[in-house]
């Protein structure tokens, strides 16, 4: 409907005012009017236009996850019809290897050969599936069970030059005797085909099931035509890749030859290759003329059981055989058809609000429109309330961009706060070297002359001093590495009890200085874990330290490791020190924090122990947990994943 009817819908809650209705409109109101219905027809054809683009989008969208997803399976079906392809060529291989035997022992004396068939001219010997004689003579075995017979040759049969047959696996045999007229021995005859020929599925095999024949043709030295070696294949054995590959509940791997007929078909629902055996696939976008070794893909409905699938045949190239795998289209697109839906839902409701908004900016356009009308009068005030408006915003804008460059220069300050932390601790270490080296020297070779000064009581505090000031550097700079993302794990598998009795060693003296029991409980058969071994050190060095620091003498701190619930590793160092409140822990827990800030505080530090332990621990993917209570002890968890815990019986 047109936009003055719609001005006139009571529906959207908008009326004309009072001045509208009792008279004629003044000319104001007619041009409000007339650019009213201007820009509603605008803002509804750019409501549409986004609509339409926005579906665009969607099916161009959808056309590519489609391509995309078949694309992939193409690759898919190219893989795995390479891997079928080169096992049942393998497979090929095998049974052409135990032709080219059975055929030298033909070559090498027909008659012989021959005179071990029976008086019809069959053997009446049966031969195992490796080729070994039942029963027989070690002569018989040596000559007829040249056959070579591999898994899946069900049987051999030697057809004469003149289409006799004289020889064959099977005991007894009742099929015919003359195959003069059989296609395998013709195509043979007459040359037609090099090397294998694979025939058609068929049961000619009395009490034998469907079997593929495979046919070569024999000649003498002298090129003279001694017949043709039929073998027949079970259709099932022919690959057995397909029972490990999952090609889907409607996939399918196939095998033809170039006139279309199903050699054999394994699916899911049939992997004995049997089912649609025999079956043309002639028609639709089949080649015949696929060349050795070439690949050709298309999409068509299965002619076996009329499923859309996506066919990716490969001709072997050594063999006239095409190995076919078929991937269900519901399959390749089902990914692609969530995205789809997804993707329409998401359209539907965008088109829904897309309509929703442009109702809604039209209706209250109009109530500007009528708005306006109304407050003709104070076009004045609002023209100054709109310069006001867009002088505030000038100096929103200039707000925000001051803002921004604040957060810049924060940003590149803390970058050159860690910066300067890293650089200035290496340059910082040098000198402290060379201070600690010559104040160790000074110490050991001053004498300590009786009255004069005591040089080497200097030189000890400035040892002293100046290992303090190195190990201050040290936790700065591995806090700063740990804070900048630079610092490395370098992990090895250590029993954990070596780390901790490694960790005891720095602090065992200050403890029996001060009269301070240690106590490691371990499980009985305590695990290995795999870590940084000097970054572990260093965490249970620090919070050891912190516990002989803050216990006061006579006291007892006690190591305890258990596994935790989720299969990894807790170690507890538990204190019978001074303890802290919850205020206390959070202070301890932030760098340079100082629960105690007095000057006549009992023990000396840098806040930086808990804080860079902290970090060590969540560098390995573990956790560092804190409990104390005032005046009765601290507990400090540090939690290692399970993934990094090795238990030493587990490999055996």
């Amino acid at each position: 409907m047109g936009l003055t009817r719609l001005w006139r819908n009571t529906s959207l809650g908008i009326r004309p005012s009072e001045s509208d209705q009792s008279g004629p409109g003044t000319a104001f109101e007619e041009r409000a009017r007339r650019h009213a219905v201007r820009v509603g027809r605008k803002i509804a054809a750019a409501g549409l236009a986004l609509v339409i683009g926005l579906w665009v989008v969607i099916v161009g969208e959808v056309r590519s996850e489609n391509a995309l997803a078949i694309v992939h399976a193409r690759g898919q079906g190219n893989n795995l019809s390479a891997a079928f392809a080169e096992e049942v060529t393998r497979i090929l291989d095998t049974v052409n290897s135990a032709m080219d035997l059975m055929a030298r022992q033909i070559r090498a004396d027909p008659r012989d050969f021959a005179a071990r068939s029976n008086a019809h001219g069959i053997n009446a010997n049966r031969f195992n599936a490796n080729g070994i004689n039942a029963g027989g003579s070690k002569a018989e075995q040596s000559g007829a069970g040249g056959a070579s017979i591999a898994p899946p040759i069900m049987s051999a049969s030697w057809i004469g030059a003149q289409g006799t047959l004289l020889f064959t696996t099977l005991q007894p045999y009742l099929g015919p005797i003359e195959f003069g007229n059989h296609e395998a021995f013709k195509v043979h005859r007459d040359a037609t085909v090099t090397g294998l020929f694979i025939g058609k599925p068929s049961n000619e095999l009395p009490n034998q099931p469907i079997s593929i024949p495979v046919s070569r043709r024999i000649e003498a030295d002298d090129g003279t035509f001694l017949g043709v070696l039929i073998y027949h294949l079970a259709p099932g054995e022919l690959t057995r890749l397909h029972r490990a590959v999952d090609l889907g509940k409607r996939g399918v791997l196939t095998l033809l030859c170039s006139d279309g007929v199903i050699r054999a078909r394994f699916s899911a629902n049939a992997p004995n290759g049997l089912l649609g055996i025999g079956t043309s696939v002639v028609g639709g976008p089949w080649r015949a003329d696929m060349e050795a070794g070439s690949l050709y893909s298309y999409t068509r409905l299965g002619v076996v059981d009329q499923v859309n699938r996506l066919f990716t045949l490969r001709r072997l190239a050594n063999y006239p055989l095409i190995v076919s795998v078929g991937l269900d289209m519901d399959d390749v697109l089902e990914g692609a058809r969530g995205h789809r839906l997804l993707i329409l839902i998401m359209g539907a409701a965008a088109s829904g609000l897309m309509a929703l908004l442009t109702i809604l900016l039209v209706r209250e356009m109009w109530r500007r429109t009528l708005r306006e009308i109304d407050l003709a009068r104070q076009h004045g005030r609002l023209e100054a309330a709109h310069a006001q408006i867009l002088v505030d915003r000038g100096h929103l804008e200039v707000a925000n961009r001051e803002l921004l460059a604040s957060t810049e220069r924060a940003q590149a300050a803390n970058r050159a706060k860690s910066q300067f932390l890293a650089n200035m601790s290496h340059e910082l270490r040098t000198p402290l070297h060379a201070i600690i080296g010559f104040s160790e020297l000074i110490k050991e070779q001053v004498p300590k002359n009786q009255g004069g000064p005591p040089i080497a009581d200097y030189a000890n505090d400035i040892l002293t001093s100046g290992r303090h000031l190195l190990d201050l550097i040290n936790s700065i700079l591995d806090l700063s590495k740990v804070e900048s993302g630079t610092s490395l794990l370098v992990d090895i598998v250590v029993p954990i009890a070596d780390v901790i009795n490694a960790s005891l060693i720095a602090i065992r003296g200050q403890a029996r200085t001060r009269h301070i029991a240690l106590e490691v409980v371990l499980p009985p058969d305590p695990p290995a874990v795999r870590v940084d071994l000097t970054k572990m050190r260093q965490i249970l060095i620090n919070l050891l330290s912190n516990a002989v620091k803050f216990t006061p003498e006579d006291g007892r701190i006690t190591i305890q490791v258990k596994p935790s619930d989720d299969g990894g590793l807790v170690v507890s160092v538990i204190d019978t020190g001074i303890g802290m409140t919850e205020a206390e822990m959070a202070v301890a827990l932030e760098p340079f924090g100082q629960v105690d800030n007095t000057l006549s505080r009992i023990a000396e530090g840098t806040g930086l122990g808990l804080p860079l332990a902290q970090r060590l621990i969540e560098l390995h993917g573990g956790r560092l947990a804190l409990h104390s209570v005032k005046r009765q002890g601290t507990t400090v968890e540090v939690v290692i994943p399970a993934e990094r815990v090795v238990r030493m019986g587990a490999g055996g």
